[in-house]
């Protein structure tokens, strides 16, 4: 026993104690989109009552289930646009701001209330 403390405590001890732990911000998918450039002066209506024009519409879209390495750029509050391809996600209290930001994609289902886990690098 007494063994078996002191080479924990040993390897304790040779252990490096000033690597900074990586940490990964995590987001979790509420919808999928593909973006559809409008007409010409299309105008939208907004939840508040306003009326403005349109800069993209955004259709659902199902993704296929897996795990994609993509670079994201946030678009506004909660719509993230994946780089290189014609989608948009939404997600629920996601505060990363930046562009072409590396990131994980975990796409588990295309219904329901979860539709998957962004993991932000």
């Amino acid at each position: 026993m007494l063994k078996i403390l002191s080479l924990l405590s040993f390897i304790l001890l040779m252990s490096p104690q000033n690597e900074t732990p990586h940490t990964v911000f995590e987001c979790d998918v509420a919808n999928y989109f593909e973006a559809v450039e409008p007409e010409r002066d299309l105008k939208v209506l907004t939840q508040s009552g306003e009326v403005e024009t349109a800069k993209l519409l955004l259709k659902p879209a199902k993704l296929e289930e897996g795990t994609y390495q993509m670079k994201l750029t946030r678009q506004g509050s909660n719509l993230y646009k994946l780089e290189n391809i014609n989608c948009y996600v939404e997600t629920r209290f996601c505060y990363q701001f930046g562009n072409q930001l590396s990131a994980k994609l975990i796409v588990t289902s295309n219904q329901g209330y979860s539709k998957g886990r962004i993991y932000f690098d």
